[in-house]
């Protein structure tokens, strides 16, 4: 099935709501009334499905690159339906210098749905800039090849894993952060 969820916690991204979905804000106490004005996060399903895979590989040539320039070492985080690895890209000017870079790809089991969607998915966003996002560099979209997502290497670590690591506020824990902090983050 398509939808993500049908749970309460993620219903402003798998189906459509009439009703206002309500948030707290990080500074608000606990027995305030919780605010109304934050618009629902949507994605629009068929946005994704009704792109061909020839049309979303044309959404992202100007920015694609030769499948010879990139190095793949190692696998830095596994899904469902793709990777991401850690690689190296060689400069195109001077190819004596080379850039850590991720790179996003598919398995090779991935449908061309799953391609269409990926590939729409950084057409999206490689134009967006924002501190909290990578900005898609690069793409590989050689035929007969699954397809490479490139994006500047940050050596930060995960913050998904981070988040899941972290205990709430304890006096000897370091990577302690209080449930204010996280519901910022979010």
């Amino acid at each position: 099935e398509d939808s993500i969820s049908n749970s309460s916690s993620s219903q402003g991204l798998s189906q459509p709501s009439t009703q206002t979905t309500q948030y707290l804000r990080a500074d608000t106490p606990n027995n305030a009334t919780p605010i109304t004005s934050y618009p629902t996060l949507r994605i629009e399903k068929n946005d994704l499905k009704s792109v061909t895979l020839m049309e979303a590989k044309a959404k992202v040539k100007d920015i694609a690159i030769s499948r010879e320039r990139i190095t793949l070492k190692d696998v830095l985080q596994e899904g469902t339906f793709g990777r991401i690895f850690h690689g190296i890209l060689i400069e195109e000017k001077d190819p004596s210098k080379e850039k850590q870079v991720f790179v996003k790809t598919v398995k090779d089991q991935a449908s061309e749905i799953q391609i269409t969607m990926m590939l729409t998915e950084s057409s999206k966003l490689r134009g967006l800039h924002h501190r909290n996002l990578l900005p898609i560099t690069h793409v590989c979209i050689e035929e007969g090849e699954k397809p490479m997502v490139l994006l500047p290497y940050m050596n930060w670590g995960n913050l998904k894993l981070f988040l899941r690591q972290c205990k709430l506020v304890e006096a000897n824990n370091p990577q302690a952060i209080s449930q204010q902090d996280l519901v910022h983050m979010a």
